[in-house]
């Protein structure tokens, strides 16, 4: 039979032979005549490599720039998956690879094989009219809401090939209609019969379920756990009822080792059956986007090991006392001082199992390093204002040590739940900072990031058995406004009504500016501290520093708090003050070069 198969071999194309190879060694495995082959499965045309499919024009090329918008990382998966024939792919890993945009691909792929038979059905061993199914599942109901399915569609609608034997329909959006009795379907726990009823499934895919039913997270946790046993559901059915061609696509991002897609892949990736796709960014992006310089972090796995960045002098050290060393690209070293557990798991494809809330602030050294010897325009960096009598709150403050009182100006009051302290910050913008920035697919930039100088944080106490007057606070501002351009002032929402009125009615832009509400806030002040674009005058700094070295940020419910053994009235109020600044993605005025 080989030498037939040689012989003819002679009068066919490179593509063809790939095909025809793949066939002998089929007939071979199951011992199946050339009869019984062409009884099992008849083409109308012999199906194209993987390769072919997406560098010729006539089949994706022309969405895909010739294949050029496919990385060779994932050009080798797709012949993988060919070659192996996997009942189960799972892609899993650093976010950001292209996981879900190549199981579109794949699944192109596998529905133009099936397009290329003269009945599928039959082929299939299913009666004539059965529907095939290729499921997308989701826990909506509308095909356009999912994200695969999208990229799946839109890859059909540029292609000749399929554009010559399928029909557009739509006006508002365009989806594509199969011929041969095979339709694309959403499956979905929410839907009579899980929009399955009466088809054949035999390949579908299922992403990442997340961000569902607001900040209900018991709803949001049942509505996942439905969508997931449905997959299940349906893995069992499909690889019972298409043994040797039926296939699922399984996609995740490293969240945590509890998260059911890790879990659900950890337990399956022993069978042969199964192939998974996992790494980080830096092995699937083509190494010329980055320098080829890269940096040690050691990975323990849990809480009581946590990960750290380490100098290559200690790599032995760790690895010895069972410590798994990373080596990802300089580029994102900022990334991983910023937050190494966040950084290991987009950008590693690592997750580690850590407590809840953790430090918000990990490096005392950084914000050292935004600390100044400037002059610090505040006299003590805590202060009383009583109900009535006393100093005012202006009075601790000596306007000609304030920078620049000219440039545009921002205040946050951070007023207390209890009335007995609060946080007053001033800060303006410093000079625009040239930073390198790193795309998670390497692609690199300068940007020019704003800076914020931070000129005081002053903590303001109550009088014994009296509450922090906040009509002496807005009469403060005021006073202030008459010798510096403050253009707004924010406060959180608790008790603030009153004083943001009448800071309008001065004229004065206000906001409602809530710290506690999520964590967007604290979150550019840890990067503004991180990438030194925060200028703190170190003379009277010592509370706000306490403060907020000792922030916990819980990730989970996206909050930043305080221990009990510290309050936050001043982190709050500078935190609030440099935000004004620091949320602008590009920098307003000089340039610092």
């Amino acid at each position: 039979m080989n030498l037939i198969f040689e012989s003819i071999k002679t009068d066919l194309e490179a593509d063809e032979i790939d095909v025809l190879d793949s066939l002998l060694e089929l007939m071979i495995e199951e011992d199946i005549t050339p009869g019984e082959l062409a009884d099992e499965i008849e083409y109308d045309e012999v199906p194209v490599s993987i390769d072919t499919f997406i560098s010729d024009e006539y089949y994706l090329g022309k969405p895909l720039d010739g294949g050029r918008a496919v990385w060779p990382y994932w050009k080798k998966a797709h012949r993988e998956i060919q070659e192996k024939n996997p009942t189960e792919v799972a892609l899993t890993g650093s976010i950001r690879r292209g996981k879900s945009f190549n199981v579109a691909i794949s699944l192109a792929y596998d529905t133009y094989k099936l397009l290329c038979m003269t009945s599928p059905q039959i082929s299939l061993g299913l009666a004539p009219t059965t529907q095939i199914g290729i499921a997308f599942f989701n826990i909506t109901q509308s095909l356009a809401d999912d994200g695969i399915y999208r990229d799946y569609n839109d890859l059909i609608l540029k292609s000749p090939w399929f554009m010559e034997r399928c029909q557009e329909v739509g006006t508002v959006y365009k989806r594509v209609l199969l011929p041969k009795n095979i339709v694309p379907l959403i499956a979905s726990p929410f839907k009579r019969g899980y929009g399955v009823l009466g088809k054949a499934v035999i390949f579908g895919a299922m992403d990442e379920i997340s961000d569902v039913a607001g900040d209900d997270e018991n709803k949001a946790r049942q509505i996942r756990s439905k969508a997931q046993k449905l997959y299940v559901l349906f893995a069992n059915r499909v690889f019972t009822q298409f043994v040797s061609y039926g296939r699922l696509y399984l996609i995740s991002s490293k969240k945590d080792e509890q998260a059911f897609l890790e879990s659900y892949i950890e337990k399956r990736k022993a069978s042969k059956e199964v192939l998974v796709f996992d790494g980080a960014i830096y092995d699937t992006v083509p190494p010329e986007k980055y320098s080829g310089i890269t940096f040690p972090v050691a990975v323990g796995g849990d809480s009581r090991h946590p990960p750290e960045v380490i100098g290559r002098d200690k790599v032995e050290e760790y690895e010895e006392q069972g410590y798994t060393i990373v080596y990802p690209p300089i580029e994102y070293r900022d990334r991983y001082e910023l937050d190494i557990i966040d950084a290991l798991r987009d950008i590693s494809g690592i997750s580690i199992t850590a407590g809840r809330a953790g430090k918000l602030i990990h490096s005392e050294s950084q914000f050292d390093a935004c600390l100044k010897d400037l002059e610090s325009p505040i006299d003590a960096e805590s202060c009383i204002l009583a109900e009535e009598g006393g100093l005012e709150l202006d009075d601790h403050i000596d306007i000609s040590k304030i920078m620049d009182p000219m440039l545009p100006h921002y205040i946050h009051v951070d007023i207390g739940l209890t009335s007995d302290a609060l946080g007053f910050g001033l800060a303006h913008a410093g000079e625009g900072k040239k930073l390198p920035r790193v795309e998670f697919d390497g692609t690199k930039s300068i940007v020019i990031a704003p800076t914020a100088i931070l000129d005081f944080v002053l903590q303001v106490r109550n009088a014994v058995g009296q509450e922090v007057s906040l009509p002496r606070v807005t009469e403060a501002i005021q006073r202030l406004y008459t010798k510096v351009n403050i253009v707004k002032v924010s406060a959180d929402g608790y008790q603030s009504k009153q004083l943001l009125q009448s800071v309008r009615r001065m004229g004065i832009a206000t906001e409602e500016l809530s710290l506690d509400r999520d964590d967007s806030v604290y979150l550019a002040y840890k990067r503004g501290i991180s990438e030194a674009r925060i200028v703190i005058p170190k003379k009277n700094s010592g509370i706000l520093r306490e403060e907020s070295l000792a922030l916990e940020h819980d990730k989970v419910k996206k909050k930043v708090d305080h221990p009990l053994t510290c309050g936050k009235d001043c982190s709050d109020a500078g935190a609030g003050a440099v935000y004004h600044i620091l949320k602008e993605s590009v920098a307003k005025g000089k340039v610092n070069v």
